[in-house]
């Protein structure tokens, strides 16, 4: 460590800890000359709510009186002068990875002015955490006495009056959206999650039990739709054919039961149905046969591993639809009877990395593939579509396989806005439609920021760079007004 000899010392209860409580496990390193701590990992165990997994790292570096850096002597301090740490947390049956890293700076030892420097910063609006038993906890000020007193708890429901606007090139003119979002991460009081968005022609809503019975396995329940038509469109040999366009909505709804495995690993396995409703365009032929509307319904399985920023995910899933007739214009060689039971399955690696001046760069690497699929089922590359495509319209390419690679960077400006770019880079392959690892690509922008009146304004600005959809945008952008 730091080019030292170390011993690698590793630690774990000798018992399981008690309902209630954690304890810990990890590894010391020692400096074998000097006998002082070079780094430590420790890995809390015992969790419970919806705290999956907490680890964190500490390097230690000898400091002297002046709390400069100094060389690795006894007399030194050795002081934590950096925090790494993880958590992954279940939110409404997701894996969520959180990541924190610390920096100790401009230090100074025992100065003479230490306690008027703590009142003066007690007495300011700053904001002030305390490392308690119970993790990191608000010192906030007390109503009546006015000092800092430890804050526990948090309120755990909020409602937010939503309103704006989307729009891809799959739709004739911009949705307007407007409703409300209500989330309680303590539903009922019972350690529930409960989520509800309802925008007009767009609802989600997701219920879950993060510890089922105080086990590790949680589960959870959604209902999804989108109640305006998307269009569907052909693209075949190099052109788009409005005589095959179709418009479709669809209402979904989804059972989870998902397991945690050590620390860092999560098994999900998924139970849904979707009711998918297909209807003419402005051009599709006459000739044109509808898809029969029908009820899909599927299992899936998805294993996922976080940790140090990095993100593994393997997802499987079989179809099947109810109603599956002959569909298309006369001769139709797309359409197989046998293509009422599908499969797709996918892989992702993702890794953050976190820079300094509150950046942050980020990678992600995927494929997608199936059998049995057809137009209706391939992979779609818009915002609602399996690999997201900055720019692309929902409905205008789909693929039978595809790779893909997109980059993101990300900057916080204090309190102000948080902004992200992004670049995405997929080769699409559809033998019937003639792709061959056919690129699109696109270009992206967004963040959020704050508003007058305690508002939330959320954007995402797309521009189609290559392919199909070269040179189209898609745009949505969000209010979200603090209600309660």
């Amino acid at each position: 460590m730091e080019g030292r000899d170390t011993w690698v010392i590793d630690f774990e209860p000798i018992a399981s800890p008690p309902p209630g409580e954690t304890a810990y496990q990890g590894t010391v390193w020692v400096d074998r000359e000097i006998y002082v701590r070079a780094k430590s990992r420790t890995l809390q165990i015992g969790l419970e709510d919806e705290v999956l997994s907490n680890d964190e790292t500490v390097f230690f570096s000898p400091l002297d009186a002046d709390g400069q850096a100094t060389e690795w002597r006894r007399d030194a301090f050795f002081l934590p002068t950096r925090i790494r740490g993880q958590q992954v947390w279940s939110v409404l049956n997701a894996a969520v990875q959180v990541e924190r890293e610390a920096f100790l700076s401009d230090v100074r030892i025992n100065p003479a002015d230490f306690q008027e420097r703590v009142d003066e910063i007690y007495a300011s609006e700053a904001t002030i955490l305390r490392d308690t038993q119970a993790g990191l906890r608000y010192l906030v000020k007390d109503d009546d006495t006015g000092e800092r007193v430890v804050k526990e708890g948090f309120d755990t429901r909020k409602l937010f009056l939503v309103g704006g606007v989307f729009y891809d090139e799959s739709q004739d003119y911009p949705l307007p959206l407007a409703g409300i979002n209500y989330l309680d991460l303590d539903f009922r009081g019972r350690g529930g999650q409960l989520n509800v968005f309802f925008a007009g022609a767009f609802l989600a809503a997701n219920l879950a039990e993060p510890r089922l019975f105080g086990s590790k396995w949680d589960l959870g329940a959604n209902v999804n739709g989108f109640f305006v038509g998307l269009g569907d469109e052909t693209y075949r040999d190099g052109r788009e054919i409005p005589e095959e366009e179709v418009e479709r909505n669809n209402v979904g709804a989804s059972i989870f039961v998902g397991r945690q495995i050590g620390n860092y690993t999560k098994l999900d396995f998924t139970l849904g149905a979707d009711w998918v409703q297909y209807d003419r365009a402005d051009d599709t032929a006459e000739d044109f046969i509808l898809p029969e509307d029908t009820l899909t319904t599927r299992f899936q399985t998805e294993l996922t591993y976080a940790r140090s920023g990095w993100r593994l995910r393997a997802r499987g899933a079989a179809f099947q639809r109810q109603d599956w007739e002959f569909w298309g214009r006369p001769g139709n060689t797309d359409f197989d009877s046998e293509q009422d039971e599908y499969v797709r399955w996918d892989v992702s690696v993702s890794k953050v990395f976190w820079l300094k001046n509150f950046r942050k760069f980020g990678i992600e690497v995927e494929h997608l593939d199936g059998s049995d699929l057809d137009r209706f089922s391939k992979y779609d590359f818009g915002l609602f579509g399996a690999a997201d495509v900055s720019g692309y319209p929902s409905g205008l390419v789909r693929a039978a396989e595809a790779d893909g690679i997109h980059f993101s960077y990300g900057v916080d400006l204090g309190n102000v806005i948080q902004v992200e770019l992004d670049a995405d880079a997929v080769w699409a392959t559809d033998e019937a439609s003639g792709l061959d690892r056919e690129l699109l690509a696109g270009l992206g922008i967004g963040g959020t920021t704050q508003g007058p009146w305690q508002t939330l304004i959320n954007f995402e600005i797309g521009y189609a760079l290559a392919g199909p959809g070269e040179d189209s945008f898609a745009a949505r952008i969000a209010f979200l007004r603090i209600f309660n």
